[in-house]
């Protein structure tokens, strides 16, 4: 839902989000090669998240299950900001926070690089350094390790918390 704010530094008048942003509920699958494919792409308005949202990516992910790898990456500014790895599974929820860190050039998401979506990890959390102030692409891809598998993404919804 867009609404308006005065922008305490500058007095302005400007549009903010907060709820559901963006979805697609249209399957897009890939198989036959191992090329990364792009199954949704989505552009974040500058200024959305404003200097402390959070942008959180929610992906349902199906894939055939064998030992093979099957991989869901999520990119945010040309950044990669998000990696997950299927082997045994036959799909998952994929769900990322990324979130402004007190100003709209620095994040932080927690866990980047995980073999599950929920959980327990090891893992620590990630920086990056996106200028939010400037429209930014939020890309899903998925590639596979053996030309033969599937993998299919089934949901994207992401929402902007603020």
């Amino acid at each position: 839902m867009a609404t308006y704010t005065v922008d305490p530094l500058s007095r302005r008048l400007v549009q903010t989000y907060s709820g559901l942003y963006a979805y697609q509920h249209v399957a897009v699958s890939h198989t036959g090669d191992l090329v990364e494919t792009t199954f949704a792409s989505f552009t974040i308005p500058g200024g959305t998240l404003g200097a402390n949202g959070t942008l959180k990516i929610n992906a349902l992910v199906t894939c055939n299950s064998n030992a093979n790898s099957k991989t869901v990456r999520v990119y945010f500014g040309g950044q990669q900001i998000g990696i997950l790895t299927m082997t045994t599974l036959g799909g998952l929820v994929f769900e990322r926070r990324l979130v402004n860190k007190n100003s709209e050039s620095a994040q932080v998401i927690y866990a980047a690089q995980l073999s599950t979506s929920f959980g327990n990890t090891s893992a620590t959390y990630s920086e990056y350094t996106v200028d939010t102030t400037q429209d930014q692409t939020l890309t899903i891809t998925g590639q596979l390790a053996v030309g033969t598998d599937n993998i299919t993404c089934r949901s994207v919804d992401v929402e902007v918390l603020r």
